[in-house]
């Protein structure tokens, strides 16, 4: 189980996709890049995708918003369970590119847990 956040993200996917063996479940907060196309290892490996909020102030996040839910309905046509957390949507308003920094963010914290409490037992 590997969580990643920014830029991170984009090499925990690139881990996950080499050595499926190793990352048996993902949750990428925020991330800013996505290797393309999942491969055929991703069939029933759970992956979260998260996002905060501000995500319209500028052209840049909104593209990027745009293309992590994008990544996350191409993980799900290759098989992968992904889910798309928005975190205003989810009642955890206020949170910003670092929520972990944000006030709230031990709400996100016990959520996220929680996911990968049942993404490691599903696994």
């Amino acid at each position: 189980m590997v969580v990643a956040h920014s830029q991170g993200g984009e090499f925990a996917l690139q881990a996950a996709f080499a050595r499926p063996d190793l990352v048996t479940a993902l949750a990428c907060i925020e991330p800013s890049g996505f290797p393309a196309p999942p491969p055929s290892a991703v069939v029933g490996r759970p992956f979260l995708h998260v996002l905060g909020d501000f995500l319209d102030a500028t052209a840049l996040w909104t593209d990027l918003a745009a293309r992590i839910a994008a990544h996350a309905q191409a993980l799900q046509a290759a098989g992968a369970r992904a889910t798309l957390w928005r975190l205003n949507e989810l009642g955890l308003p206020g949170h910003s590119h670092m929520p972990m920094h944000d006030l709230g963010s031990e709400a996100l914290a016990a959520r996220l847990l929680d996911w990968i409490a049942a993404a490691t037992r599903a696994g």
